[in-house]
Protein backbone atom coordinates (compact mmCIF):
# COMPACT_ATOMS: atom_id res chain seq x y z
CA UNK A 1 0.00 0.00 0.00
CA UNK A 2 1.21 2.85 -1.04
CA UNK A 3 1.97 5.67 2.07
CA UNK A 4 1.07 9.66 1.50
CA UNK A 5 4.30 11.62 1.98
CA UNK A 6 1.93 14.95 2.93
CA UNK A 7 0.98 12.88 5.89
CA UNK A 8 3.64 12.25 9.53
CA UNK A 9 4.85 8.78 9.49
CA UNK A 10 4.61 8.81 13.18
CA UNK A 11 0.56 9.68 12.24
CA UNK A 12 0.15 5.78 11.01
CA UNK A 13 2.19 4.66 13.71
CA UNK A 14 -0.49 6.28 16.23
CA UNK A 15 -2.79 4.65 14.71
CA UNK A 16 -2.04 1.12 15.39
CA UNK A 17 -2.20 2.31 19.06
CA UNK A 18 -5.96 0.52 18.74
CA UNK A 19 -4.84 -2.80 17.40
CA UNK A 20 -1.97 -2.79 20.29
CA UNK A 21 -4.29 -1.82 23.00
CA UNK A 22 -6.62 -4.79 21.74
CA UNK A 23 -3.98 -7.25 20.90
CA UNK A 24 -2.36 -6.62 24.38
CA UNK A 25 -5.45 -6.57 27.08
CA UNK A 26 -7.00 -9.94 24.76
CA UNK A 27 -3.21 -11.45 25.18
CA UNK A 28 -2.67 -11.12 28.59
CA UNK A 29 -6.14 -13.00 29.46
CA UNK A 30 -5.10 -16.03 27.10
CA UNK A 31 -1.42 -15.82 28.09
CA UNK A 32 -2.37 -15.84 32.23
CA UNK A 33 -5.36 -18.36 31.86
CA UNK A 34 -3.05 -21.34 31.55
CA UNK A 35 -1.18 -20.07 34.96
CA UNK A 36 -4.07 -19.28 37.04
CA UNK A 37 -4.90 -21.42 40.36
CA UNK A 38 -8.34 -20.81 41.17
CA UNK A 39 -10.89 -17.80 40.26
CA UNK A 40 -10.04 -14.36 41.04
CA UNK A 41 -12.37 -13.42 43.48
CA UNK A 42 -15.46 -10.77 43.08
CA UNK A 43 -14.80 -7.23 44.65
CA UNK A 44 -16.69 -8.03 47.65
CA UNK A 45 -15.09 -11.25 48.77
CA UNK A 46 -13.44 -11.74 52.13
CA UNK A 47 -9.84 -10.37 52.31
CA UNK A 48 -8.69 -13.86 53.22
CA UNK A 49 -9.83 -14.72 50.03
CA UNK A 50 -8.12 -11.95 48.37
CA UNK A 51 -4.82 -12.54 49.82
CA UNK A 52 -4.94 -16.35 49.26
CA UNK A 53 -5.30 -16.09 45.76
CA UNK A 54 -2.91 -13.35 44.95
CA UNK A 55 -0.29 -15.44 47.27
CA UNK A 56 -1.51 -18.17 44.87
CA UNK A 57 -1.01 -16.50 41.51
CA UNK A 58 2.39 -14.23 41.68
CA UNK A 59 2.98 -15.37 37.91
CA UNK A 60 -0.46 -15.25 36.71
CA UNK A 61 -1.20 -11.30 38.06
CA UNK A 62 2.46 -10.60 36.72
CA UNK A 63 1.58 -11.81 33.37
CA UNK A 64 -1.99 -10.66 33.51
CA UNK A 65 -0.89 -6.60 34.82
CA UNK A 66 2.30 -6.20 32.59
CA UNK A 67 -0.61 -6.61 29.60
CA UNK A 68 -2.43 -4.74 31.26
CA UNK A 69 -0.01 -1.81 31.77
CA UNK A 70 1.52 -1.94 28.00
CA UNK A 71 -2.56 -1.90 26.81
CA UNK A 72 -2.61 0.79 28.65
CA UNK A 73 0.08 3.01 27.04
CA UNK A 74 -0.92 1.22 23.73
CA UNK A 75 -4.19 3.20 24.06
CA UNK A 76 -2.85 6.51 24.69
CA UNK A 77 -1.21 5.96 21.42
CA UNK A 78 -4.74 6.16 19.80
CA UNK A 79 -5.99 8.59 22.01
CA UNK A 80 -3.16 11.15 20.67
CA UNK A 81 -3.99 10.63 17.28
CA UNK A 82 -7.41 11.46 18.12
CA UNK A 83 -6.13 14.41 19.91
CA UNK A 84 -5.00 15.78 16.37
CA UNK A 85 -8.75 15.94 14.76
CA UNK A 86 -10.50 17.27 17.98
CA UNK A 87 -12.55 20.80 17.20
CA UNK A 88 -14.98 21.63 20.06
CA UNK A 89 -14.62 21.70 24.19
CA UNK A 90 -16.67 18.37 23.65
CA UNK A 91 -13.62 16.98 21.95
CA UNK A 92 -11.71 18.05 24.47
CA UNK A 93 -13.46 16.61 27.26
CA UNK A 94 -13.05 13.19 24.89
CA UNK A 95 -9.41 13.09 25.30
CA UNK A 96 -9.02 13.47 28.91
CA UNK A 97 -11.59 11.03 29.04
CA UNK A 98 -9.27 9.14 26.56
CA UNK A 99 -6.35 9.99 29.01
CA UNK A 100 -8.11 8.08 31.99
CA UNK A 101 -8.89 4.86 30.16
CA UNK A 102 -5.15 4.64 29.33
CA UNK A 103 -4.04 5.64 33.01
CA UNK A 104 -6.48 4.00 34.68
CA UNK A 105 -5.75 0.56 32.66
CA UNK A 106 -2.33 1.08 33.45
CA UNK A 107 -2.63 1.57 37.04
CA UNK A 108 -4.85 -1.53 37.15
CA UNK A 109 -1.93 -3.17 35.72
CA UNK A 110 0.86 -2.14 37.97
CA UNK A 111 -1.06 -3.55 41.17
CA UNK A 112 -1.71 -6.55 39.87
CA UNK A 113 1.77 -7.12 39.84
CA UNK A 114 2.09 -4.89 43.23
CA UNK A 115 -0.62 -7.38 44.80
CA UNK A 116 1.11 -10.89 43.73
CA UNK A 117 4.39 -9.77 45.06
CA UNK A 118 3.06 -8.67 48.39
CA UNK A 119 -0.34 -10.49 48.88
CA UNK A 120 1.40 -13.04 51.32
CA UNK A 121 3.35 -10.72 53.63
CA UNK A 122 1.29 -7.51 53.60
CA UNK A 123 -1.22 -6.46 55.79
CA UNK A 124 -4.98 -7.43 55.09
CA UNK A 125 -6.13 -4.49 54.76
CA UNK A 126 -3.41 -3.47 52.53
CA UNK A 127 -4.19 -5.82 50.24
CA UNK A 128 -8.05 -5.31 50.54
CA UNK A 129 -6.79 -1.58 49.49
CA UNK A 130 -4.71 -2.55 46.11
CA UNK A 131 -7.51 -4.90 45.25
CA UNK A 132 -10.04 -2.29 45.76
CA UNK A 133 -7.79 0.23 43.07
CA UNK A 134 -7.29 -2.98 41.22
CA UNK A 135 -10.68 -3.68 40.27
CA UNK A 136 -11.82 0.13 40.25
CA UNK A 137 -9.34 1.62 37.91
CA UNK A 138 -9.71 -1.42 35.34
CA UNK A 139 -13.15 -2.01 35.44
CA UNK A 140 -15.75 1.03 36.09
CA UNK A 141 -12.92 3.72 35.97
CA UNK A 142 -11.30 2.47 32.58
CA UNK A 143 -14.35 1.04 30.94
CA UNK A 144 -16.34 4.39 31.17
CA UNK A 145 -14.04 6.97 30.50
CA UNK A 146 -13.32 4.29 27.49
CA UNK A 147 -16.62 4.98 26.38
CA UNK A 148 -16.76 8.38 26.62
CA UNK A 149 -13.81 8.69 24.88
CA UNK A 150 -15.07 6.72 21.81
CA UNK A 151 -18.91 8.33 22.11
CA UNK A 152 -17.05 11.84 21.00
CA UNK A 153 -14.77 10.75 19.08
CA UNK A 154 -17.26 9.28 16.82
CA UNK A 155 -19.13 12.62 16.71
CA UNK A 156 -18.72 14.23 13.54
CA UNK A 157 -19.57 17.71 15.56
CA UNK A 158 -17.18 17.17 18.20
CA UNK A 159 -14.22 15.81 16.12
CA UNK A 160 -12.61 15.54 12.44
CA UNK A 161 -13.87 12.47 11.28
CA UNK A 162 -10.91 9.93 11.49
CA UNK A 163 -12.70 6.61 10.31
CA UNK A 164 -15.30 5.60 7.82
CA UNK A 165 -18.55 5.81 8.76
CA UNK A 166 -19.61 2.36 9.75
CA UNK A 167 -16.61 2.44 12.65
CA UNK A 168 -18.07 5.70 13.84
CA UNK A 169 -21.57 4.30 13.96
CA UNK A 170 -20.45 0.97 15.67
CA UNK A 171 -18.46 3.06 17.91
CA UNK A 172 -21.40 4.95 18.77
CA UNK A 173 -23.25 1.91 19.56
CA UNK A 174 -20.75 0.36 21.47
CA UNK A 175 -20.23 3.22 23.70
CA UNK A 176 -23.22 3.30 25.10
CA UNK A 177 -23.18 0.46 27.46
CA UNK A 178 -19.23 1.49 28.44
CA UNK A 179 -21.22 4.01 29.71
CA UNK A 180 -23.66 3.02 31.24
CA UNK A 181 -21.59 0.34 33.34
CA UNK A 182 -20.97 3.65 35.63
CA UNK A 183 -24.45 2.35 36.83
CA UNK A 184 -22.89 -0.77 38.27
CA UNK A 185 -21.67 1.25 41.10
CA UNK A 186 -25.57 1.49 43.09
CA UNK A 187 -26.83 -1.81 41.18
CA UNK A 188 -24.79 -5.27 41.34
CA UNK A 189 -26.49 -6.57 38.34
CA UNK A 190 -25.54 -3.52 35.68
CA UNK A 191 -22.03 -5.06 36.15
CA UNK A 192 -22.73 -7.23 33.02
CA UNK A 193 -22.18 -3.68 31.19
CA UNK A 194 -18.98 -3.78 31.69
CA UNK A 195 -17.66 -6.79 29.85
CA UNK A 196 -20.09 -5.96 27.14
CA UNK A 197 -18.88 -2.35 26.73
CA UNK A 198 -15.41 -3.36 26.90
CA UNK A 199 -15.53 -5.83 24.61
CA UNK A 200 -17.82 -4.24 22.30
CA UNK A 201 -14.74 -1.04 22.17
CA UNK A 202 -11.93 -3.44 22.49
CA UNK A 203 -13.41 -4.18 18.53
CA UNK A 204 -14.05 -1.02 17.44
CA UNK A 205 -10.80 -0.18 18.49
CA UNK A 206 -9.31 -2.90 16.01
CA UNK A 207 -11.71 -1.22 13.07
CA UNK A 208 -10.51 1.74 13.96
CA UNK A 209 -7.16 0.99 13.67
CA UNK A 210 -7.46 -0.36 10.30
CA UNK A 211 -9.20 2.72 9.14
CA UNK A 212 -7.12 5.34 10.20
CA UNK A 213 -3.99 3.12 8.46
CA UNK A 214 -5.94 3.01 5.40
CA UNK A 215 -6.93 7.27 5.71
CA UNK A 216 -4.53 8.73 8.36
CA UNK A 217 -5.95 12.57 7.50
CA UNK A 218 -8.21 13.72 10.48
CA UNK A 219 -11.18 13.98 7.33
CA UNK A 220 -11.47 10.19 6.76
CA UNK A 221 -14.62 9.58 5.00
Amino acid sequence: MSTNPSVPRNRRLWSWGGAGFAALFLGGQFASAPLENGSIPLPDAPVAEVVEYFSANTATSAVLGTANVLAGLALLFLVGRAALGMRSPGGRVGVVAGWIAGLSLAVSGTLSVVLGQVAATAAPGTVETLRDWNFWTGGVIHVVCLGLFVGLLCLPSVTEPMTGRGVRIFGLVASVPAVLSISSLLWFYASALLPLGRFSLIVWAVFAAVSLWRNPKPNAS
